[in-house]
C-alpha cells in the first residue's frame, strides 16, 4: 500500500486505487456459500428478517432430502405444540421441511426446543404459612384420633393454618389447583408427562379454575378432565404460533391453507413512503 501511494498523486487518489477489495470479497461470499444452510438475510420488511432470524429447516448436511422426505415427516406433530408454529411453512417442495419457531419457544442447553408454562400448584407445605388463603380440596383427618380437622371447600386463614401446623405428621395439604406465577420451560418429554391445559381456561382473580371439568392435554392428546388434575398452564394462546402467524386477525376462524399464505405474504410487503393509519382496521 505504501509503495502504491507514494506513487499516486494524493489529490485524485481513492480506496479502490491503493485496496484490492477482492480478496475480501471472497472471503465474504465463501462464508456465505460453504454451507446449505447459510442464507442471505431476508430484508424485505422488519417482519421478513425477524422470521428468517427464527426460521428451521430438516435439510442440510445430516438432514433429510427433498426428495426422501415422506408425508409423515412434513406433517404436523403433537410435540410440536408451542415449539414449531403448525401454519408458517412454505408451499412448495420444502413444506413441511421448513418451519418456524413459535412465538415463545426457545433452544436449551442440549439443543432441544422448550416452551414456557405457568406451574399450577396442588399441594402445599403444612407450615402456617403457605396455606393461609388456599382452599381444601379434601377433609383433613387427624390419623390418630380420627377427628375432622377441617372441612373441604373452606378457605383457610391464619388461625385454621397454625392449628393445623401444629399436627408435625401432617406434611403437605392438598388444596384446589391455583396458577402461579412461576415460569417454567418444558420439552417435548417433560411436557408428555405432564397434563397442560389452554391460556383460556377459565379462572377468578386469585388463580383457581371456575370450572370443575376442562379441557386438557394428557400425553400430548387432547381430553376432558378434572381441573384437580392440571400441573401446568399455557402461558398465552398464541404460544404454539410464530411471530408471523400472530399478527392474522381472527386467525381461529381461517383456514389452514390461507393463513398459510396470509403468513407468507405479510412477509413479502413492502412499506408505503408516507405512512398513514387505515380508515378501517381491526382494532
Amino acid at each position: 500500500v505504501k509503495d502504491r501511494m507514494s506513487t499516486m498523486d494524493t489529490e485524485t487518489v481513492t480506496p479502490s486505487q491503493l485496496i484490492n477489495a477482492r480478496p475480501i470479497i471472497a472471503a465474504v461470499k465463501e462464508f456465505f456459500t460453504n454451507s446449505q444452510l447459510s442464507q442471505f438475510m431476508d430484508q424485505t420488511n422488519p417482519l421478513a428478517e425477524l422470521g428468517h432470524k427464527r426460521r428451521l429447516s430438516a435439510m442440510g448436511p445430516g438432514g433429510l432430502s427433498r426428495e426422501r422426505a415422506g408425508f409423515d415427516v412434513r406433517d404436523v406433530h403433537r410435540s410440536h405444540y408451542g415449539r414449531i408454529c403448525p401454519i408458517a411453512t412454505p408451499e412448495g417442495p420444502n413444506i413441511g421441511l421448513v418451519g418456524h419457531l413459535a412465538s415463545f419457544s426457545r433452544l436449551n442447553e442440549y439443543g432441544f426446543l422448550e416452551t414456557p408454562y405457568l406451574r399450577v400448584k396442588r399441594y402445599v407445605k403444612n407450615n402456617g404459612k403457605d396455606a393461609v388463603g388456599m382452599i381444601l380440596h379434601k377433609d383433613i383427618i387427624d390419623e390418630n384420633s380420627k377427628k375432622v380437622l377441617a372441612k373441604k371447600d373452606i378457605e383457610i386463614d391464619s388461625n385454621l393454618a397454625k392449628e393445623l401446623a401444629q399436627h408435625k405428621d401432617i406434611k403437605k395439604l392438598e388444596i384446589k389447583s391455583v396458577v402461579t406465577d412461576e415460569v417454567v420451560f418444558l420439552d417435548a418429554f417433560e411436557e408428555d408427562r405432564s397434563v397442560t391445559a389452554p391460556a383460556t381456561t377459565p379462572m377468578d382473580e386469585k388463580g383457581r379454575f371456575l370450572q370443575k371439568m376442562v379441557q386438557v392435554r394428557v400425553h400430548g392428546e387432547p381430553k376432558i378432565s378434572h381441573a384437580g388434575k392440571i400441573e401446568f398452564l399455557d402461558v398465552s394462546p398464541k404460544q404454539i404460533i410464530s411471530v408471523t402467524t400472530a399478527l392474522i386477525p381472527f386467525l381461529e376462524h381461517d383456514d389452514a391453507n390461507r393463513a398459510l399464505m396470509g403468513s407468507n405474504m405479510q412477509r413479502q410487503a413492502v412499506s408505503t413512503i408516507k405512512t398513514q393509519s387505515p380508515v378501517v382496521g381491526t382494532g
